[in-house]
């Protein structure tokens, strides 16, 4: 079943950074890391110099942007292609994410609540980075911070190989092991 037919949010794994160590720069606009629940704040991914992504939106954009990235990335796989490719068209508003950062010892678990943003401006989103290649961002609201010593993160920390990754978990399972009901995460 997918997500037209039962209307539940996706659930999507995005590493802010090798490993989700920049995961912090993005956090929120304001405020320190870890952000407290109903923070605004982003999570971002690289490849930068594929550029803005709204410009391979219609008819064979998807052929056009796949054509461009292997030229850009010649070494990177079609899996790394579709990472980018889902995080600027798939992701919906209303979807969940989880961000988890071992470098940071927190995962940070949210909501998506805007569209794709290519941000060639610093500035936009309140501090200045230091990682300037992750300029593709997606506006979340944080919901909540979880430690590493917490089971939760055990639970929820195993999201893919991939920077972007759609989980086989439902919106449902999640607010399940949010509320202390664990298990592993099968992906």
């Amino acid at each position: 079943m997918n997500q037209i037919e039962n209307l539940e949010p996706t659930v999507w794994g995005v590493f802010v950074g090798e490993g989700g160590e920049s995961l912090g720069e993005f956090n929120s606009q304001q405020g320190p890391f870890p952000p407290k629940p109903n923070t605004e704040g982003f999570v971002a991914v690289g490849w930068a110099r594929v550029g803005d992504m709204t410009m391979y939106k219609g008819v064979n954009g998807y052929a056009q942007f796949l054509g461009n990235f292997a030229k850009v990335f010649p070494d990177c796989k079609k899996a790394q292609a579709n990472s980018l490719w889902n995080f600027a068209f798939e992701i919906k508003k209303g979807d969940r994410v989880i961000s988890p950062s071992s470098a940071l010892g927190f995962l940070l678990v949210g909501e998506f609540t805007g569209e794709y943003v290519f941000d060639t401006d610093e500035n936009s989103i309140g501090k200045s980075r230091t990682q300037t290649y992750l300029m593709h961002l997606q506006k979340v609201k944080w919901q909540t911070a979880i430690p590493q010593r917490d089971a939760r993160y055990s639970a929820l920390h195993r999201i893919g190989q991939h920077t972007v990754s759609q989980l086989s978990m439902t919106s449902m399972r999640l607010d399940d092991i949010l509320r202390g009901q664990l298990t592993q995460v099968n992906n």
